[in-house]
Protein backbone atom coordinates (compact mmCIF):
# COMPACT_ATOMS: atom_id res chain seq x y z
CA UNK A 1 0.00 0.00 0.00
CA UNK A 2 1.14 3.26 -0.87
CA UNK A 3 1.96 5.59 2.40
CA UNK A 4 -0.70 7.82 1.84
CA UNK A 5 -1.59 11.10 4.25
CA UNK A 6 -4.92 12.56 3.15
CA UNK A 7 -5.36 15.73 5.05
CA UNK A 8 -8.97 16.90 3.28
CA UNK A 9 -8.85 21.11 3.27
CA UNK A 10 -12.22 21.06 1.07
CA UNK A 11 -15.82 20.97 1.65
CA UNK A 12 -17.60 18.82 -1.11
CA UNK A 13 -21.50 18.29 -1.44
CA UNK A 14 -22.02 17.91 2.02
CA UNK A 15 -19.64 15.30 2.22
CA UNK A 16 -17.35 16.83 3.96
CA UNK A 17 -16.89 19.38 6.51
CA UNK A 18 -13.12 19.11 6.46
CA UNK A 19 -12.13 22.81 6.08
CA UNK A 20 -14.98 24.45 8.20
CA UNK A 21 -13.57 22.46 10.93
CA UNK A 22 -10.08 23.72 9.93
CA UNK A 23 -11.22 27.44 9.44
CA UNK A 24 -13.16 27.01 13.00
CA UNK A 25 -10.51 25.45 14.70
CA UNK A 26 -9.68 28.10 17.94
CA UNK A 27 -5.82 27.62 18.05
CA UNK A 28 -4.54 30.86 19.88
CA UNK A 29 -1.56 32.61 20.17
CA UNK A 30 -0.50 35.89 22.13
CA UNK A 31 -2.36 37.84 24.76
CA UNK A 32 -5.28 38.97 21.99
CA UNK A 33 -6.30 35.53 21.82
CA UNK A 34 -6.41 35.14 17.94
CA UNK A 35 -8.17 32.86 16.50
CA UNK A 36 -5.56 31.43 13.38
CA UNK A 37 -7.00 30.38 10.03
CA UNK A 38 -4.72 27.67 9.48
CA UNK A 39 -2.86 27.34 5.95
CA UNK A 40 -4.53 24.04 4.03
CA UNK A 41 -1.95 21.01 4.06
CA UNK A 42 -2.05 19.37 1.27
CA UNK A 43 -3.38 15.45 0.55
CA UNK A 44 0.05 13.76 -0.44
CA UNK A 45 0.86 10.15 -1.92
CA UNK A 46 4.79 9.85 -0.42
CA UNK A 47 6.41 6.37 -2.56
CA UNK A 48 9.91 7.16 -1.78
CA UNK A 49 10.24 4.57 0.48
CA UNK A 50 8.85 1.90 -2.26
CA UNK A 51 6.02 1.19 -4.73
CA UNK A 52 3.53 -1.73 -4.55
CA UNK A 53 1.34 -1.08 -7.42
CA UNK A 54 0.70 1.88 -9.64
CA UNK A 55 -0.71 5.37 -7.92
CA UNK A 56 -4.61 6.23 -9.33
CA UNK A 57 -5.16 9.76 -9.96
CA UNK A 58 -8.73 10.50 -11.12
CA UNK A 59 -9.83 13.40 -12.73
CA UNK A 60 -13.28 14.44 -11.37
CA UNK A 61 -16.24 17.32 -11.51
CA UNK A 62 -16.81 18.55 -7.99
CA UNK A 63 -17.12 21.86 -5.75
CA UNK A 64 -15.17 23.45 -4.07
CA UNK A 65 -15.18 26.42 -0.87
CA UNK A 66 -12.44 28.49 -1.43
CA UNK A 67 -12.92 30.28 2.48
CA UNK A 68 -16.11 32.29 0.98
CA UNK A 69 -18.41 29.84 2.76
CA UNK A 70 -20.45 28.99 -0.62
CA UNK A 71 -19.70 26.30 -3.29
CA UNK A 72 -17.85 26.98 -6.82
CA UNK A 73 -17.98 24.96 -9.58
CA UNK A 74 -14.46 23.10 -9.91
CA UNK A 75 -12.49 20.32 -11.17
CA UNK A 76 -10.12 17.87 -8.77
CA UNK A 77 -7.71 15.35 -8.93
CA UNK A 78 -8.54 12.70 -5.97
CA UNK A 79 -10.37 16.13 -4.47
CA UNK A 80 -12.70 18.70 -5.14
CA UNK A 81 -9.56 21.28 -6.32
CA UNK A 82 -6.39 20.40 -6.97
CA UNK A 83 -4.77 16.62 -6.93
CA UNK A 84 -2.34 15.47 -4.66
CA UNK A 85 1.58 15.81 -3.50
CA UNK A 86 3.37 13.27 -5.47
CA UNK A 87 6.19 12.54 -3.64
CA UNK A 88 8.75 10.03 -5.45
CA UNK A 89 12.49 9.16 -4.94
CA UNK A 90 15.01 9.77 -8.49
CA UNK A 91 15.83 5.58 -9.76
CA UNK A 92 12.21 5.48 -9.55
CA UNK A 93 9.73 3.49 -11.86
CA UNK A 94 6.58 4.91 -10.82
CA UNK A 95 3.41 3.41 -12.41
CA UNK A 96 0.54 5.78 -12.70
CA UNK A 97 -3.22 5.63 -14.23
CA UNK A 98 -4.93 8.38 -14.52
CA UNK A 99 -8.87 8.47 -15.26
CA UNK A 100 -10.86 11.34 -17.25
CA UNK A 101 -13.94 11.35 -15.29
CA UNK A 102 -15.05 14.92 -16.82
CA UNK A 103 -16.93 15.66 -19.86
CA UNK A 104 -14.72 17.07 -21.97
CA UNK A 105 -10.99 15.77 -23.12
CA UNK A 106 -8.14 16.01 -21.18
CA UNK A 107 -3.99 15.95 -21.47
CA UNK A 108 -2.24 16.26 -18.03
CA UNK A 109 1.78 17.17 -18.42
CA UNK A 110 4.29 16.63 -15.80
CA UNK A 111 6.06 19.91 -16.17
CA UNK A 112 9.15 19.72 -15.27
CA UNK A 113 10.15 15.86 -15.85
CA UNK A 114 13.06 14.59 -17.80
CA UNK A 115 10.85 12.23 -19.59
CA UNK A 116 10.30 10.62 -23.17
CA UNK A 117 7.71 12.39 -25.44
CA UNK A 118 5.29 9.05 -25.51
CA UNK A 119 4.70 10.03 -21.26
CA UNK A 120 4.91 13.81 -20.97
CA UNK A 121 1.52 14.45 -21.47
CA UNK A 122 1.01 16.77 -23.81
CA UNK A 123 -2.17 18.03 -26.06
CA UNK A 124 -1.10 14.71 -28.81
CA UNK A 125 -2.28 12.66 -25.20
CA UNK A 126 -5.72 14.24 -24.74
CA UNK A 127 -7.60 11.36 -22.82
CA UNK A 128 -11.15 11.33 -24.14
CA UNK A 129 -14.10 10.81 -21.75
CA UNK A 130 -14.30 7.80 -19.61
CA UNK A 131 -10.28 6.92 -21.05
CA UNK A 132 -7.48 5.75 -18.50
CA UNK A 133 -4.34 6.79 -19.44
CA UNK A 134 -1.58 4.66 -17.76
CA UNK A 135 2.02 6.20 -18.21
CA UNK A 136 5.06 4.64 -15.89
CA UNK A 137 7.92 7.41 -15.56
CA UNK A 138 11.48 6.54 -14.85
CA UNK A 139 12.34 9.16 -12.73
CA UNK A 140 16.48 9.76 -13.42
CA UNK A 141 16.99 13.85 -12.65
CA UNK A 142 17.97 15.88 -9.02
CA UNK A 143 15.99 16.15 -6.27
CA UNK A 144 13.43 19.55 -7.51
CA UNK A 145 10.01 20.81 -6.96
CA UNK A 146 7.91 20.05 -10.03
CA UNK A 147 4.30 19.49 -10.97
CA UNK A 148 1.70 18.30 -12.85
CA UNK A 149 -1.44 20.40 -14.95
CA UNK A 150 -3.83 20.45 -17.70
CA UNK A 151 -2.40 20.81 -21.23
CA UNK A 152 -5.30 20.33 -23.30
CA UNK A 153 -4.96 21.87 -27.01
CA UNK A 154 -7.11 25.20 -26.24
CA UNK A 155 -8.42 24.25 -23.58
CA UNK A 156 -5.82 24.56 -21.23
CA UNK A 157 -6.38 27.64 -19.42
CA UNK A 158 -10.25 26.73 -18.16
CA UNK A 159 -8.63 23.54 -16.84
CA UNK A 160 -6.12 24.16 -14.76
CA UNK A 161 -8.25 27.41 -13.50
CA UNK A 162 -10.78 25.07 -12.36
CA UNK A 163 -8.25 22.89 -10.23
CA UNK A 164 -6.42 20.52 -12.38
CA UNK A 165 -3.35 20.64 -11.13
CA UNK A 166 -0.76 19.19 -8.54
CA UNK A 167 2.73 19.00 -7.19
CA UNK A 168 5.21 16.38 -8.01
CA UNK A 169 8.28 16.30 -5.40
CA UNK A 170 11.29 14.46 -6.61
CA UNK A 171 13.50 13.64 -3.58
CA UNK A 172 17.11 12.05 -4.34
CA UNK A 173 20.10 10.60 -1.34
CA UNK A 174 21.52 14.10 -1.92
CA UNK A 175 18.36 16.15 -0.80
CA UNK A 176 17.13 13.35 2.15
CA UNK A 177 20.74 13.89 3.56
CA UNK A 178 20.82 17.72 3.15
CA UNK A 179 21.30 19.32 6.60
CA UNK A 180 18.60 21.72 5.92
CA UNK A 181 14.61 21.79 7.20
CA UNK A 182 12.76 18.96 5.47
CA UNK A 183 10.45 17.78 7.97
CA UNK A 184 6.83 17.77 6.17
CA UNK A 185 4.81 20.36 7.61
CA UNK A 186 6.95 20.95 10.53
CA UNK A 187 9.62 23.21 9.04
CA UNK A 188 9.16 22.18 5.50
CA UNK A 189 6.07 23.48 3.53
CA UNK A 190 4.50 23.32 0.22
CA UNK A 191 2.95 26.93 -0.79
CA UNK A 192 1.03 26.80 -3.74
CA UNK A 193 0.15 30.35 -4.84
CA UNK A 194 -2.57 31.12 -7.39
CA UNK A 195 -5.38 33.86 -7.70
CA UNK A 196 -8.68 33.68 -8.94
CA UNK A 197 -11.57 36.12 -9.69
CA UNK A 198 -14.62 35.51 -7.51
CA UNK A 199 -17.90 37.25 -7.98
CA UNK A 200 -20.66 39.25 -5.54
CA UNK A 201 -21.84 35.20 -4.77
CA UNK A 202 -18.03 34.54 -3.46
CA UNK A 203 -17.69 31.55 -6.34
CA UNK A 204 -15.26 31.72 -8.91
CA UNK A 205 -15.29 32.40 -13.05
CA UNK A 206 -12.66 32.74 -15.59
CA UNK A 207 -11.97 36.36 -16.66
CA UNK A 208 -10.38 37.75 -19.89
CA UNK A 209 -7.60 39.31 -17.86
CA UNK A 210 -4.39 37.73 -16.18
CA UNK A 211 -4.45 38.75 -12.60
CA UNK A 212 -7.68 38.45 -10.62
CA UNK A 213 -9.15 40.13 -7.65
CA UNK A 214 -7.98 37.72 -4.53
CA UNK A 215 -5.28 35.55 -4.51
CA UNK A 216 -4.93 32.24 -2.94
CA UNK A 217 -2.61 30.04 -0.84
CA UNK A 218 -3.28 25.77 -0.88
CA UNK A 219 -6.61 26.42 -2.08
CA UNK A 220 -8.15 28.75 0.27
CA UNK A 221 -8.79 32.71 -0.72
CA UNK A 222 -7.00 35.35 1.38
CA UNK A 223 -4.53 35.38 4.49
CA UNK A 224 -4.12 32.39 6.13
CA UNK A 225 -1.69 31.61 9.45
CA UNK A 226 1.04 29.11 10.20
CA UNK A 227 2.71 28.17 13.18
CA UNK A 228 6.14 27.44 12.84
CA UNK A 229 9.41 26.75 15.10
CA UNK A 230 11.63 28.91 16.02
CA UNK A 231 14.89 29.05 13.84
CA UNK A 232 15.06 28.45 9.83
CA UNK A 233 11.54 27.16 7.91
CA UNK A 234 11.83 25.94 4.19
CA UNK A 235 9.13 26.75 1.13
CA UNK A 236 8.60 25.50 -1.38
CA UNK A 237 6.82 27.98 -3.42
CA UNK A 238 5.11 27.90 -6.83
CA UNK A 239 3.18 30.42 -8.68
CA UNK A 240 0.48 27.94 -10.27
CA UNK A 241 -2.03 31.14 -11.12
CA UNK A 242 -2.60 30.75 -14.91
CA UNK A 243 -1.23 34.53 -15.92
CA UNK A 244 -0.15 36.44 -12.57
CA UNK A 245 3.29 37.56 -11.46
CA UNK A 246 3.86 37.49 -8.08
CA UNK A 247 6.48 39.56 -6.07
CA UNK A 248 7.05 38.27 -2.93
CA UNK A 249 9.15 39.92 0.35
CA UNK A 250 8.52 39.58 3.87
CA UNK A 251 6.94 42.06 5.89
CA UNK A 252 9.91 42.36 8.81
CA UNK A 253 12.24 43.33 5.69
CA UNK A 254 14.74 40.11 6.57
CA UNK A 255 16.12 38.59 3.75
CA UNK A 256 14.16 35.51 1.86
CA UNK A 257 17.33 32.48 1.41
CA UNK A 258 16.85 31.24 -2.76
CA UNK A 259 18.15 27.55 -1.86
CA UNK A 260 16.57 25.68 -5.21
CA UNK A 261 14.79 26.93 -8.34
CA UNK A 262 12.90 24.81 -11.02
CA UNK A 263 15.25 22.42 -11.62
CA UNK A 264 16.57 21.27 -7.84
CA UNK A 265 19.31 22.95 -5.62
CA UNK A 266 21.49 25.93 -6.91
CA UNK A 267 25.17 26.39 -5.28
CA UNK A 268 24.47 28.08 -2.42
CA UNK A 269 21.86 30.09 -0.53
CA UNK A 270 21.15 33.44 -2.37
CA UNK A 271 20.10 36.44 -0.13
CA UNK A 272 17.28 38.56 -1.71
CA UNK A 273 14.83 41.34 -0.46
CA UNK A 274 12.39 40.87 -2.73
CA UNK A 275 12.11 38.41 -5.43
CA UNK A 276 9.41 37.95 -8.68
CA UNK A 277 7.87 34.71 -9.37
CA UNK A 278 6.26 33.96 -13.37
CA UNK A 279 3.53 31.65 -13.54
CA UNK A 280 4.59 27.99 -13.54
CA UNK A 281 7.85 28.88 -11.75
CA UNK A 282 9.34 27.32 -8.39
CA UNK A 283 11.07 28.18 -6.13
CA UNK A 284 12.50 27.16 -2.55
CA UNK A 285 13.49 29.39 0.32
CA UNK A 286 14.30 29.71 3.25
CA UNK A 287 13.38 32.22 6.36
CA UNK A 288 14.22 33.12 9.54
CA UNK A 289 11.93 32.86 12.28
CA UNK A 290 13.85 32.98 15.03
CA UNK A 291 11.62 35.86 16.37
CA UNK A 292 8.56 36.47 18.97
CA UNK A 293 6.10 38.44 17.27
CA UNK A 294 4.39 37.28 13.92
CA UNK A 295 5.41 38.26 10.64
CA UNK A 296 4.07 37.82 6.57
CA UNK A 297 5.32 36.92 3.40
CA UNK A 298 3.61 39.48 1.09
CA UNK A 299 2.44 39.41 -2.64
CA UNK A 300 2.22 41.86 -4.97
CA UNK A 301 0.66 40.74 -8.49
CA UNK A 302 1.35 41.58 -11.85
CA UNK A 303 -0.23 41.40 -15.27
CA UNK A 304 2.64 40.78 -18.03
CA UNK A 305 1.38 44.11 -19.83
CA UNK A 306 1.89 46.47 -17.08
CA UNK A 307 5.37 45.31 -15.68
CA UNK A 308 8.59 46.89 -16.24
CA UNK A 309 11.48 44.04 -16.21
CA UNK A 310 14.80 43.99 -14.94
CA UNK A 311 17.18 40.48 -14.94
CA UNK A 312 16.41 40.69 -11.07
CA UNK A 313 12.90 41.36 -10.59
CA UNK A 314 9.90 42.54 -12.34
CA UNK A 315 9.13 45.73 -10.11
CA UNK A 316 5.80 47.33 -9.74
CA UNK A 317 6.53 51.76 -10.97
CA UNK A 318 4.05 52.32 -7.98
CA UNK A 319 4.64 52.12 -3.97
CA UNK A 320 2.06 49.74 -3.79
CA UNK A 321 1.99 47.19 -0.50
CA UNK A 322 1.24 43.62 -1.19
CA UNK A 323 -1.22 41.61 0.80
CA UNK A 324 -0.34 39.33 3.32
CA UNK A 325 -0.36 35.77 1.88
CA UNK A 326 0.78 33.88 5.10
CA UNK A 327 1.21 34.81 8.32
CA UNK A 328 3.53 33.37 10.70
CA UNK A 329 3.67 32.69 14.39
CA UNK A 330 7.26 31.70 15.94
CA UNK A 331 6.42 29.22 18.65
CA UNK A 332 8.88 27.01 21.18
CA UNK A 333 5.86 24.70 20.99
CA UNK A 334 7.19 23.30 17.95
CA UNK A 335 10.33 21.48 17.64
CA UNK A 336 12.03 22.02 14.13
CA UNK A 337 15.30 22.32 12.14
CA UNK A 338 18.25 23.32 14.92
CA UNK A 339 21.26 23.73 12.54
CA UNK A 340 22.38 26.82 11.05
CA UNK A 341 22.28 28.36 7.08
CA UNK A 342 24.17 26.17 4.58
CA UNK A 343 27.39 27.38 3.36
CA UNK A 344 27.30 24.84 0.20
CA UNK A 345 23.88 22.97 -1.64
CA UNK A 346 25.05 21.65 -4.87
CA UNK A 347 28.36 21.62 -7.22
CA UNK A 348 26.57 23.37 -10.68
CA UNK A 349 29.52 24.37 -13.17
CA UNK A 350 28.83 27.57 -15.01
CA UNK A 351 26.95 26.81 -18.56
CA UNK A 352 29.32 26.48 -21.37
CA UNK A 353 27.87 28.15 -24.40
CA UNK A 354 30.67 26.98 -26.49
CA UNK A 355 29.77 23.22 -26.60
CA UNK A 356 26.34 24.19 -28.41
CA UNK A 357 26.51 23.07 -31.74
CA UNK A 358 23.55 25.50 -33.14
CA UNK A 359 21.13 28.37 -32.45
CA UNK A 360 17.62 28.59 -33.01
CA UNK A 361 15.61 31.75 -32.47
CA UNK A 362 12.02 32.12 -31.08
CA UNK A 363 10.15 35.53 -31.32
CA UNK A 364 7.05 35.20 -29.06
CA UNK A 365 4.14 37.69 -30.46
CA UNK A 366 0.64 38.70 -29.40
CA UNK A 367 -0.45 40.12 -32.71
CA UNK A 368 -0.19 37.75 -36.16
CA UNK A 369 -0.54 38.28 -39.91
CA UNK A 370 -4.69 38.07 -40.72
CA UNK A 371 -4.07 35.18 -42.87
CA UNK A 372 -2.59 33.29 -39.61
CA UNK A 373 -5.47 34.73 -37.17
CA UNK A 374 -7.80 32.64 -39.94
CA UNK A 375 -5.49 29.88 -39.55
CA UNK A 376 -5.05 30.11 -35.85
CA UNK A 377 -9.09 28.95 -35.10
CA UNK A 378 -9.01 26.83 -37.49
CA UNK A 379 -5.86 25.00 -35.81
CA UNK A 380 -7.98 24.70 -32.68
CA UNK A 381 -6.29 27.52 -31.05
CA UNK A 382 -8.34 29.92 -28.53
CA UNK A 383 -8.24 32.99 -27.84
CA UNK A 384 -9.85 34.32 -24.34
CA UNK A 385 -9.50 38.14 -25.31
CA UNK A 386 -10.87 41.00 -27.21
CA UNK A 387 -7.56 42.40 -28.04
CA UNK A 388 -6.19 39.35 -29.73
CA UNK A 389 -7.17 37.21 -32.39
CA UNK A 390 -4.08 34.84 -32.23
CA UNK A 391 -0.64 34.39 -30.94
CA UNK A 392 2.25 32.80 -32.31
CA UNK A 393 5.62 32.15 -32.24
CA UNK A 394 7.67 33.09 -35.45
CA UNK A 395 5.15 34.35 -36.54
CA UNK A 396 2.74 31.27 -36.68
CA UNK A 397 0.16 29.91 -34.18
CA UNK A 398 0.29 26.23 -32.75
CA UNK A 399 -0.61 23.82 -35.55
CA UNK A 400 -0.82 20.38 -34.18
CA UNK A 401 -0.20 19.03 -37.80
CA UNK A 402 3.72 20.83 -38.01
CA UNK A 403 6.43 20.09 -36.19
CA UNK A 404 8.32 23.23 -35.65
CA UNK A 405 11.72 21.58 -34.65
CA UNK A 406 13.59 18.86 -34.71
CA UNK A 407 16.83 19.00 -32.40
CA UNK A 408 19.34 15.94 -32.09
CA UNK A 409 19.55 14.34 -28.60
CA UNK A 410 22.55 14.92 -26.08
CA UNK A 411 23.62 18.04 -28.53
CA UNK A 412 23.78 21.28 -27.03
CA UNK A 413 21.60 24.47 -28.36
CA UNK A 414 21.53 27.83 -27.72
CA UNK A 415 17.55 29.27 -27.99
CA UNK A 416 17.19 32.75 -28.26
CA UNK A 417 14.14 33.80 -27.11
CA UNK A 418 13.06 37.50 -27.83
CA UNK A 419 9.23 38.94 -26.94
CA UNK A 420 7.64 41.09 -29.89
CA UNK A 421 5.25 42.20 -27.33
CA UNK A 422 4.31 41.89 -23.59
CA UNK A 423 6.27 39.75 -21.29
CA UNK A 424 5.80 35.78 -21.70
CA UNK A 425 7.39 33.11 -19.14
CA UNK A 426 8.96 30.46 -21.88
CA UNK A 427 8.79 26.89 -20.77
CA UNK A 428 10.43 24.15 -22.94
CA UNK A 429 9.18 20.62 -22.00
CA UNK A 430 11.66 17.11 -21.43
CA UNK A 431 14.93 18.93 -19.87
CA UNK A 432 15.65 21.60 -17.92
CA UNK A 433 17.91 24.17 -18.95
CA UNK A 434 20.29 26.93 -18.32
CA UNK A 435 20.27 30.64 -18.79
CA UNK A 436 23.06 32.34 -20.31
CA UNK A 437 21.95 36.02 -20.78
CA UNK A 438 18.11 37.01 -18.99
CA UNK A 439 17.24 40.59 -21.13
CA UNK A 440 20.27 40.55 -22.59
CA UNK A 441 22.36 40.60 -19.08
CA UNK A 442 23.60 37.88 -16.99
CA UNK A 443 21.09 36.14 -15.10
CA UNK A 444 20.50 36.75 -11.28
CA UNK A 445 22.54 34.70 -9.06
CA UNK A 446 19.25 32.23 -7.62
CA UNK A 447 18.06 32.17 -11.40
CA UNK A 448 21.98 30.52 -12.50
CA UNK A 449 20.73 27.20 -11.68
CA UNK A 450 19.09 24.69 -13.41
CA UNK A 451 15.58 26.03 -14.91
CA UNK A 452 12.66 25.31 -16.95
CA UNK A 453 10.59 28.77 -17.02
CA UNK A 454 12.30 31.96 -18.01
CA UNK A 455 10.94 35.60 -18.21
CA UNK A 456 10.92 37.11 -21.73
CA UNK A 457 10.96 40.77 -21.74
CA UNK A 458 9.47 42.72 -24.71
CA UNK A 459 12.49 43.69 -27.10
CA UNK A 460 14.83 42.07 -25.14
CA UNK A 461 16.71 38.93 -25.45
CA UNK A 462 17.05 35.72 -23.69
CA UNK A 463 19.89 32.66 -24.38
CA UNK A 464 19.19 29.43 -22.89
CA UNK A 465 21.68 26.47 -23.12
CA UNK A 466 19.25 23.35 -23.31
CA UNK A 467 19.92 19.79 -23.94
CA UNK A 468 17.42 16.95 -24.75
CA UNK A 469 18.69 13.50 -23.29
CA UNK A 470 14.87 11.65 -24.39
CA UNK A 471 13.47 10.95 -27.39
CA UNK A 472 10.08 13.03 -28.59
CA UNK A 473 8.61 11.55 -31.95
CA UNK A 474 6.24 13.61 -34.12
CA UNK A 475 3.32 10.99 -32.82
CA UNK A 476 4.34 12.39 -29.29
CA UNK A 477 6.46 15.76 -29.66
CA UNK A 478 7.32 18.20 -26.73
CA UNK A 479 6.71 21.65 -26.43
CA UNK A 480 7.94 25.22 -25.92
CA UNK A 481 5.40 27.79 -25.04
CA UNK A 482 4.54 30.61 -23.28
CA UNK A 483 3.31 29.67 -19.52
CA UNK A 484 0.79 32.38 -19.60
CA UNK A 485 -1.78 29.49 -20.00
CA UNK A 486 -4.53 32.22 -22.09
CA UNK A 487 -1.25 32.91 -24.42
CA UNK A 488 -0.72 29.22 -24.80
CA UNK A 489 -3.80 28.53 -25.99
CA UNK A 490 -4.29 31.52 -28.00
CA UNK A 491 -1.34 30.06 -30.01
CA UNK A 492 1.69 31.51 -28.60
CA UNK A 493 3.09 27.13 -28.69
CA UNK A 494 5.32 25.08 -30.95
CA UNK A 495 6.59 21.53 -30.73
CA UNK A 496 9.74 19.68 -31.62
CA UNK A 497 10.97 16.60 -31.82
CA UNK A 498 14.17 14.62 -30.18
CA UNK A 499 15.93 11.93 -31.81
CA UNK A 500 19.82 9.80 -31.96
CA UNK A 501 21.03 10.33 -35.80
CA UNK A 502 18.32 13.08 -37.05
CA UNK A 503 19.34 15.93 -39.10
CA UNK A 504 18.20 19.52 -37.38
CA UNK A 505 15.60 21.13 -38.94
CA UNK A 506 13.17 24.23 -38.19
CA UNK A 507 10.05 25.27 -39.91
CA UNK A 508 10.95 29.26 -39.53
CA UNK A 509 14.01 31.08 -40.50
CA UNK A 510 16.33 30.56 -37.64
CA UNK A 511 20.92 30.22 -37.79
CA UNK A 512 21.26 27.08 -37.87
CA UNK A 513 25.52 26.55 -37.50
Amino acid sequence: MHNISRRKFVVGMGASLAYLTLAQSCRFLGADKKALRLMPQLPEIDVTKGIQSAINLNLQRSKHNFGTQVLSDTYGINSNYLGPIVRVKKGQEVPFNLTNNLKEKVAIHWHGLHIPGHVDGGPHQAMNIGETWSPTLHINQRASMNWYHAHTHGHTAPQTYKGLAGMFIIEDDDSLSADIPKTNNVDDFVVVLQDKQFDKNGQIFLTKSNVNNSFLVNGVKGTVDLKVPKGLVRLRIINASNGAFMQLNLSNKKPLYVIASDGGFINKPVEVETMVISPAERFEVLIDCDQDEPFALESLRFDDETLKATPTNVIDNSTKKGEQAIVFYPTDEIKGFTGSMPKTLANIEAPKPELALRTRKFSLSQELSPEMQVKAKLWGNNCNDDDHVAMGINGRPMDMSLINEVSPMHEYEIWEVTAVDGGHPFHVHGCSFRIIEQMDQKPPEYASGWKDIMYANQNQTSKLLVKFDYEATEKYPYMYHCHILSHEDCGMMGQFTTGKNVTPFSADTVSLK
